[in-house]
C-alpha cells in the first residue's frame, strides 16, 4: 500500500488531453454519420456533416468563422502569402463552409483530429517518406486553421520519420511542401530539414532530384545560402546565432 500523499496525479492538461482521447471513438463516429449536426463543411466534391460545439472549441479558425469574427482567412498572414496558398470562402450565414482549393483527404484527417485529438498516421516511426509529405501538409493546414495541437503533432511525426527516410527521393516532396506551405517565419520544420541538408550536403546535395528541389525552392535556397556564408572558412563568413540542428 502505498503511503498518503505518495500518489502521482497527471497535470491538468495532460488529464484533459487524455480525456478528449478516451471519448474519441464516440465522438468520431459523430463526424461518420454526422448525427445532431448543425454545420456542413464542403471540399471539392466531399462534405462532411459537423458539430459547431466540437470544431469551435479547438479551432481557432472555427470559432472565428462561426462567430462572424473574420471574413477573410488571414490568422495573421499578409494577404500576399495565401494568393499562393489558397482562400477559402465563407457562407457561414447559410450554414456551412467550402475550403476552396484544399485536398479534401487533408481536410479529412483534420477533422478526424478535431473529433478525436489523435494524430491521423501510424505511429511515427513506422511510417514512409510519403508519410513525411502528410506530415508537412498537416503541419500547414494546423498553422492555417488555428490547431496548434495538430501542428505540434504533425512536427514530432515528421522529427521522428526524419532520420529514416532523408535519403528517399520522397523526402524531397515533403520539403518542398513544408517550404511552399508555410510562412518564412516559422522554422518548424525548415530547421529540421536543414539540419539534415546541410549537415549530409556532401551526399545530397549532388543527387538530381535535390538539386531540382532547392532550383524549385526560393526559401530553400535562401537557406542554404545563409548557412553557406555562417561557414567557416568560405569568403563572406559571418557568424551567426544557430537554431539547433538535426545531423544524420
Amino acid at each position: 500500500m502505498k503511503p498518503a500523499g505518495d500518489e502521482t496525479h497527471p497535470s491538468g492538461e495532460e488529464s484533459s488531453d487524455k480525456s478528449l482521447q478516451a471519448t474519441g471513438d464516440g465522438v468520431h463516429q459523430l463526424l461518420n454519420d454526422g448525427k445532431y449536426s448543425d454545420f456542413i463543411v464542403k471540399c471539392g466534391d466531399r462534405d462532411w456533416r459537423i458539430h459547431r460545439a466540437i470544431v469551435c472549441s479547438r479551432s481557432s479558425y472555427f470559432k472565428k468563422m462561426c462567430e462572424g469574427q473574420s471574413k477573410v482567412l488571414s490568422l495573421g498572414f499578409p494577404l500576399d502569402f495565401f494568393d499562393t496558398l489558397r482562400y477559402c470562402t465563407q457562407e457561414v450565414e447559410q450554414g456551412f463552409i467550402t475550403f476552396e482549393g484544399e485536398d479534401p483527404a487533408h481536410i479529412e484527417e483534420m477533422l478526424m483530429f478535431l473529433y478525436t485529438m489523435r494524430y491521423p498516421q501510424k505511429p511515427f516511426r513506422d511510417g514512409t517518406a510519403s508519410d513525411m509529405v502528410l506530415d508537412a501538409y498537416m503541419y500547414a493546414i494546423a498553422d492555417r486553421y488555428g490547431l496548434p495541437k495538430l501542428q505540434t503533432e504533425a512536427r514530432r511525426a515528421f522529427e521522428a520519420r526524419l532520420p529514416l527516410h532523408y535519403t528517399d527521393p520522397t523526402f524531397m516532396e515533403a520539403v518542398k511542401v513544408a517550404y511552399d506551405s508555410t510562412p518564412q517565419t516559422d522554422r518548424g520544420l525548415r530547421d529540421m530539414i536543414m539540419g539534415v541538408v546541410w549537415g549530409n550536403r556532401s551526399v545530397m546535395l549532388v543527387k538530381e532530384h535535390v538539386q531540382e528541389c532547392v532550383m524549385g525552392s526560393e526559401g530553400l535556397k535562401h537557406d542554404l545560402l545563409m548557412e553557406l556564408f555562417a561557414t567557416p572558412g568560405v569568403v563572406g563568413y559571418k557568424k551567426k546565432e544557430r537554431a539547433k540542428k538535426i545531423t544524420v
